[in-house]
């Protein structure tokens, strides 16, 4: 029996020596690719996580700046996002995309930058009210001013109270398709006299009629308040940097 045990063992060893040459390269193979993964672990595709963590990061500034609530964000930072997530969407690297910071190819450098979103009227239209109130916010503040947008409803005949070079503003906005008539301006006004406020501006997309335009031109006149009206034309204008914002002296 024990004969028996140590051919049975001197068989195997002997298989073992002679096969021995064919099973060495592939234990070797299999060796280095353990060895190969475990130094460049498998390709995760992380530009979705990076866009999400963009768009939160956006949303959080723009609550905090721009006075929009929620996951919302103003005309200006969805412009701007937009043109950010087109240059990651173009990366040429694709998922191997390191972080834009660490990135050697310069997209968002400096003469690679995007240029200023252009406003058409149809930007302006398709906003809601209130983000269109914010817009016209960003606009002004943009423009050295530091800005207030007042509560959506109840805001005592003001939608924005804007400062600049210790002068106070009140800022009415209507994002309407027909034009403003005179009780509109005149609201404005006696929100501006109840608070001692002696500059206006009134903001309309629609337009103002003949009785809005004679009415605000006798306010100047008096010389007491001053009210400047805009059209959609100025909106554009200054928004898009082609005319600067001007009061009287």
């Amino acid at each position: 029996m024990i004969v028996l045990y140590f051919i049975a063992l001197g068989f195997i060893i002997y298989l073992f020596v002679s096969f021995l040459p064919i099973i060495l390269p592939f234990v070797a193979i299999y060796i280095v690719y353990k060895i190969v993964c475990f130094l460049k672990p498998e390709l995760k595709n992380n530009v979705p996580n990076e866009g999400e963590n963009i768009y939160k990061t956006f949303v959080k500034y723009c609550n905090a700046n721009h006075g929009t609530t929620d996951d919302k964000l103003c005309a200006k930072c969805t412009a701007i996002l937009s043109n950010i997530m087109t240059k990651i969407s173009l990366c040429p690297y694709g998922i191997n995309k390191p972080i834009c910071e660490q990135c050697e190819t310069p997209c968002f450098g400096e003469l690679y930058l995007p240029p200023t979103p252009k406003f058409t009227s149809k930007d302006i239209r398709d906003m809601n009210p209130r983000d269109f109130e914010i817009f016209i916010a960003n606009i002004f503040s943009d423009n050295g001013y530091s800005t207030k947008v007042t509560q959506y409803t109840s805001d005592g005949g003001k939608d924005i109270i804007i400062k600049k070079n210790g002068i106070t503003y009140y800022v009415e906005c209507k994002h309407w398709e027909s034009a403003v008539g005179r009780p509109e301006l005149q609201k404005l006004v006696g929100a501006a006299v109840g608070n001692a406020v002696s500059d206006l501006i009134f903001i309309s997309t629609g337009g103002f009629n003949v009785n809005a335009r004679n009415y605000a031109k006798d306010v100047n006149t008096k010389g007491i308040l001053h009210l400047d009206l805009w059209t959609m034309e100025d909106i554009l204008k200054i928004a898009n940097k082609k005319m600067r914002i001007e009061h009287r002296k």
